[in-house]
C-alpha cells in the first residue's frame, strides 16, 4: 500500500451539524474512495461531487492529531486535535475565512470486522464565531 492509489474502498459517510443559531442538518453519502498509507500512517481520499463541482478530500487516519484536507471547489485544511484548539483555513471564489477548531472526540477504528471508521466531533468557529457542532463518521470497506 506504499503507491500514490492505494486500495480501493467504500464509504459510508454521514454527517451531523448542529449550528450555533439552533438548526441542524444530516447528510449521508455512500462514495468511493482508496486508503493510502506513507510513513506508516494511513489516509482516506474521495472524490465529492456538488452541484457539477468537484472537491477532493483526503481525511488523515489516526487518534490523536487528524485533519480534513479538501481540494477544489473549495480549499480547507481542518485540523484536528483532542488536546488543544487548532487553527484551520477555508477558501471560496469568495475569499478565504480562518477557522478555529475545538475537537472533542476523534477515533479511529482499523479493521474490526472487515471494516474501518473513523469518527471525529469538534466545535467550528469561523472569524471568531461560533458556527456550530459538526460530527462526521467515516465506515469503510476494501472492495
Amino acid at each position: 500500500m506504499a503507491n500514490d492509489i492505494g486500495k480501493r474502498v467504500n464509504i459510508r459517510l454521514t454527517s451531523a451539524i448542529n449550528y450555533a443559531e439552533g438548526e441542524t442538518e444530516s447528510v449521508e453519502m455512500w462514495l468511493d474512495g482508496h486508503i493510502v498509507e506513507k510513513n506508516g500512517t494511513k489516509y482516506l481520499r474521495y472524490t465529492e461531487e456538488h452541484e457539477s463541482q468537484t472537491i477532493k478530500t483526503t481525511i488523515k487516519l489516526t487518534e490523536q492529531q487528524s485533519f480534513i484536507m479538501r481540494k477544489g471547489a473549495v480549499d480547507m485544511r481542518l485540523p484536528l486535535s483532542v488536546t488543544q484548539r487548532e487553527t484551520g483555513h477555508y477558501t471560496s471564489e469568495v475569499g478565504s475565512l480562518p477557522l478555529w477548531v475545538d475537537t472533542t472526540h476523534l477515533q479511529y477504528t482499523p479493521e474490526l470486522e472487515q471494516q474501518s471508521q473513523f469518527e471525529t466531533q469538534y466545535a467550528l468557529h469561523v472569524g471568531g464565531q461560533l458556527a456550530g457542532t459538526y460530527t462526521l463518521k467515516l465506515t469503510f470497506t476494501e472492495e
